[in-house]
């Protein structure tokens, strides 16, 4: 069984680093063992030529079984996602462009309106709806991020995402499948969000009449 969830969690993380959304050694990746336990992704392991030596099991508390594996520096905010959840089977950081570029745009949370792919996470029927992505402050004391996640967790439980500002997207799901959903949906807005608006489109625009 956990030989089973390392594969399918090294195959996730590939697939997300050849789209580029994990480049050098950013980004960490989980994924829950039982109860009390996850599997995430070592400390400074470039995404792209990872092997499954390179996963280290850690405990909702962020303390590891593998003592000669140091993990993620940021396995304390995947902690927290899984302790306060217990549907929650996986949690994907990517470290994309666009979406660090967003978060850095303005004092808000970024917002999707208008976008088909909105309805790639959960919850969302219409590109008509409008999508909130949630932008938490970044720190480097992890413990400090991990709090703000514990404190705001009742307004970001549904939302499957939020972005650290200057930093990148955490996504989940209740398995790897629908995590890699979540954070593939999330970039691809992203892409969609930050294009718009440097080509000064109207957010929500509609698409022009063909002319006859």
């Amino acid at each position: 069984m956990t030989a089973l969830l390392k594969q399918e969690l090294l195959d996730t993380i590939n697939a997300l680093a050849q789209s580029g959304l994990c480049r050098a050694t950013g980004g960490n990746f989980s994924v829950r063992i039982d109860a009390e336990h996850f599997f995430i992704t070592r400390s400074g392991a470039d995404k792209a030529r990872l092997t499954l030596q390179d996963f280290v099991e850690c405990d909702f508390h962020g303390v590891t079984r593998n003592t000669l594996m140091t993990a993620s520096a940021e396995t304390l905010i995947h902690a927290a996602i899984y302790a306060a959840d217990p549907n929650i089977g996986a949690v994907l950081h990517t470290h994309s462009v666009p979406l660090t570029s967003l978060s850095v745009s303005g004092p808000g949370d970024v917002h999707f309106s208008g976008y088909e792919m909105q309805k790639s996470i959960r919850g969302q029927s219409s590109h008509e709806q409008s999508l909130r992505l949630p932008v938490l402050e970044n720190s480097q004391d992890m413990q400090w991020v991990n709090d703000q996640v514990t404190s705001l967790w009742p307004s970001l439980r549904n939302g499957f995402g939020f972005v650290l500002r200057g930093h990148g997207l955490y996504a989940w799901g209740e398995n790897l499948f629908e995590a890699r959903r979540h954070a593939e949906g999330f970039e691809y807005l992203a892409e969609c969000e930050l294009s718009r608006r440097l080509l000064a489109i109207p957010a929500g625009a509609k698409t022009p009449e063909p002319v006859s």
